[in-house]
């Protein structure tokens, strides 16, 4: 790829979007109850963690797989369906494979576990947007707690051990997309590590 990411190394970040957390959950709103799949990594967690495809291999929405490389991926039907999470995806550029919402009950809990490929030095990222959120939410990477906000955007190295718990009494659900490195990755993290400031709290 032509890309060195030897030297940085960076757990997680802020970055430097915000996208409107009213625009973001007025398109949630447009989305029915049946459209959305639970999650198949079933040993994984306990309680509701359920997905929703904007970007799948097959195109369909409820093709929750995260498989291959971008360019087998295409839009589904919701991405139309929902403009500003579309202009939020789009605002990320680099190629982009797995574009999903995924969605934590109220009481829900995923246990520790690690996505090797989700890292730095295996080409691959994956971006957090909020949409929606709770004070008791628990996101937790290499035993730091995270605080994401509601129309925030993060990178995280997944390929360390992460855990979440939903200890509120609504939904949690983020905007999710997966994509390649490339250059204009490198210089976003390398910027955002400088500049953006993040709350993280030992556990």
């Amino acid at each position: 790829m032509g890309i060195d990411a030897a030297g940085l190394a960076i757990l997680w970040t802020r970055l430097p979007f915000f996208f409107d957390p009213a625009g973001l959950q007025a398109d949630l709103a447009k989305l029915e109850a049946e459209m959305w799949m639970p999650h198949y990594n079933q040993r994984d967690y306990d309680g509701d963690w359920n997905s929703l495809s904007l970007r799948s291999t097959s195109g369909r929405a409820n093709d929750i797989l995260s498989v291959g490389g971008a360019e087998r991926y295409k839009d589904t039907p919701v991405m139309a369906m929902c403009q500003h999470m579309r202009a939020a995806v789009e605002a990320f550029a680099f190629p982009k494979s797995s574009v999903r919402l995924l969605r934590l009950g109220a009481g829900a809990r995923i246990n520790e576990h690690v996505d090797r490929d989700l890292g730095l030095a295996g080409g691959e990222l994956r971006i957090h947007v909020p949409v929606t959120t709770n004070d008791k939410m628990e996101f937790v990477v290499a035993n730091r707690r995270l605080v994401l906000r509601a129309g925030e955007a993060w990178y995280i190295d997944f390929s360390k051990p992460h855990r979440l718990y939903n200890g509120g009494e609504t939904d949690r659900v983020h905007l999710v997309i997966d994509g390649e490195m490339n250059e204009w990755v490198l210089e976003m993290l390398e910027r955002s590590s400088r500049e953006m400031v993040t709350e993280s709290f030992e556990v």
